[in-house]
């Protein structure tokens, strides 16, 4: 032990040495010096832990911020012997290290990932970092938004406006303008109304298939769109509208997995408006949380039935942020 002491004070020793005369505080042979015998205390005071740690910040005076993280990677894969000082260096160093290796290797929204859950260490130092990531992941999502609803590719949109939501300092304002444009394509889209020829032709199919449904009354009918809306018992959806043209429905997140399994019964919603009001009804299914679009369900009278326009996908991956 008293040799591994002797050996940190003789290399304290070079390190000042070597540094007379210099302006730099550090040379990069007074750095090899120390954080080799610094490593090599490591090993025999703190275990391995510290000494991947050290072996990182090492890396990083170096410029090799890709061996840097695979040092800090293999450090946070022991977070439970980590101190509270190791694990904000752990995570700190992962930020850092992602923010200057950068894409492809770590696309920006794996980068706020990590410097987000660096940030939630006491006393990090990452939060410059932080607020320069979100800024940018806020105008790439703002021109994806744009974009999408440029083509009329409103899945794309409200994916990547669920997105910008849950990032800090996103625009309240810009949410409800763009979700209005949406809305607006939608509207376009329902719109569209076939040939009176066609139509009759699809009125004459669906009315078989659903009689007396014009002669109900509009709290039978309300009843029934209920009924067809129930699945095992419970309803998914929240909120029903019924419209002399249309009928709108409002879907809570918790039932979106239940309603995608179940998708023809808002094309049978939608043909019993058609036989009732025999017109081009439609049907707008809506998110309610969010008030984006999830499906717009119209006639197809090619095939005399509905057809439903999924407008909505389900997230693969979790938000950044929390919704």
């Amino acid at each position: 032990m008293r040799s591994l002491f002797a050996s940190v004070y003789n290399a304290m020793g070079l390190f000042r040495r070597l540094s007379i005369g210099s302006e730099v505080t550090l040379t990069r042979l007074a750095a090899a010096v120390l954080a080799s015998v610094i490593m090599l205390a490591c090993g025999f005071l703190a275990g391995c832990t510290d000494a991947s740690i050290a072996r990182a910040q090492f890396e990083i005076a170096k410029g090799n911020y890709a061996v840097a993280h695979q040092y800090f990677a293999t450090a946070a894969k022991k977070a439970n012997a980590l101190s509270p000082r190791e694990r904000r260096q752990v995570m700190d160093g992962l930020c850092r290290t992602e923010y200057q290796i950068g894409p492809p290797s770590y696309p920006l929204a794996q980068q706020l990932h990590t410097c987000a859950a660096a940030l939630n260490e006491p006393g990090s130092e990452d939060g410059v970092i932080f607020t320069e990531l979100v800024r940018k992941e806020r105008a790439a999502m703002t021109e994806t938004i744009n974009v999408a609803l440029a083509q009329r590719d409103i899945a794309s949109f409200d994916d990547t406006i669920l997105r910008y939501r849950s990032l800090p300092g996103n625009d309240p304002e810009m949410v409800t303008k763009w979700t209005r444009q949406a809305w607006t394509i939608i509207n376009r889209e329902g719109e569209m109304a076939p040939g009176k020829a066609a139509l009759a032709g699809t009125l004459l199919q669906l009315s078989r298939h659903l009689p007396n449904l014009h002669n109900m009354s509009d709290l039978q009918f309300r009843h029934w769109v209920e009924r067809n809306m129930t699945v095992g018992g419970r309803t998914i959806v929240s909120n029903v509208e019924i419209g002399k043209r249309a009928i709108g429905l409002w879907l809570a997140d918790d039932q979106i997995n239940n309603a995608t399994l179940n998708l023809d019964r808002f094309g049978r919603v939608n043909d019993g408006l058609v036989v009732r009001c025999r017109c081009n009804a439609r049907t707008k299914v809506t998110l309610k949380e969010s008030g984006l679009p999830a499906y717009l369900v119209r006639l197809d009278t090619a095939d005399h039935q509905s057809e439903v326009l999924i407008l909505y996908q389900p997230l693969t991956r979790s938000l950044p942020f929390g919704n």
